[in-house]
């Protein structure tokens, strides 16, 4: 394994990082599954993180949804 000459705190944050970027193995029940339009917001986000929006487009709390706005 090549040295990379990473610090004690760079090393904790990227094995942080690794290891929370692994699929949960929690049960189904553990799992927060809305039925009403909270699913389709939670959808919404998994589209936005999926494809990095944020990193082009900025998203505020509250803002009106519709591209249409004056």
């Amino acid at each position: 394994m090549p040295n990379l000459h990473l610090t004690k705190d760079q090393v904790q944050a990227l094995t942080t990082f690794l290891m929370g970027s692994q699929e949960s193995s929690l049960p189904a029940s553990y799992q927060y599954r809305p039925l009403d339009y909270r699913r389709d917001i939670q959808e919404g986000w998994w589209i936005v993180k999926k494809y990095n929006c944020m990193s082009c487009h900025e998203f505020m709390p509250g803002q009106p949804t519709s591209p249409f706005r004056p």
